[in-house]
């Protein structure tokens, strides 16, 4: 369950039954193979295992919640929203994570705490000054190929856009 990408567990993770246990189980597994395999340079997407620590994410904090009696709602709408909230901050792309979502859902009732979590994800991965995800891969895949030409021209549109 830990080493595929997670995309065939979402929908399970939406409507679970897991335990709090469990489910922490799974997103700290997920978190260290993910970990593991992007540190390591193996190539693999970062798309849908961020869709799916997002979706545990929510899981896991809706679970919480509602066994702590502070929600009176279905847990799985904050896995979608952490799908969303998640993508959002780790690439940077807030408008991005909140229609992928609504599309690969097909329900658009979730929008407006889709908003403001995407929103806040967004704002504090910005104040906390997070590399998005694929700048960092690409990055990495400047520096390994040694084209001092395409680092230097991607050092400069970095700095002119102050990624």
């Amino acid at each position: 369950m830990l080493s595929s990408s997670g995309m065939t567990f979402i929908s399970s993770w939406v409507i679970t039954d897991l335990s709090l246990s469990i489910l922490l189980l799974l997103l700290i597994g997920r978190i260290f193979a993910i970990f593991l395999c992007f540190c390591s340079g193996i190539p693999g997407g970062i798309f849908a295992p961020s869709l799916s620590i997002g979706a545990l994410s929510g899981s896991v904090i809706g679970t919480l919640l509602l066994q702590l009696n502070l929600i009176n709602f279905d847990p799985g709408i904050l896995a979608i929203v952490g799908m969303g909230t998640f993508f959002a901050a780790s690439v940077r792309a807030p408008v991005t994570g909140i229609i992928l979502v609504c599309e690969m859902t097909g329900n658009f009732y979730f929008i407006l705490p889709m908003l403001i979590s995407v929103g806040t994800s967004y704002f504090v991965s910005g104040v906390l000054k997070g590399t998005p995800i694929y700048t960092q891969i690409l990055e990495r895949t400047l520096r390994l190929s040694k084209d001092e030409e395409a680092i230097s021209s991607f050092n400069e549109f970095k700095e002119k856009n102050e990624i």
